[in-house]
């Protein structure tokens, strides 16, 4: 497995990638995270944009909504 941070400072993406995977399936082994000043306004505005929700949000012990 590989994994890489890229960014100046704070992270901006990070890239993983295991060959023992084998084929990747769009949606169940590609996600997408990013910063949020709100999560329930973005929520808010996904439903408005017709945008679904996949799954989550989930949360992280490390981090207080």
């Amino acid at each position: 497995m590989e994994i890489a941070f890229l960014g100046s400072g704070e992270t901006q993406i990070e890239l993983i990638s295991n060959d023992a995977n084998g084929t990747i399936e769009i949606g169940k082994d590609i996600s997408i995270g990013f910063e949020t000043e709100s999560l329930d306004d973005l929520i808010v505005r996904f439903k408005v944009l017709g945008i679904p929700i996949h799954s989550g949000p989930f949360a992280s012990p490390s981090i207080s909504r």
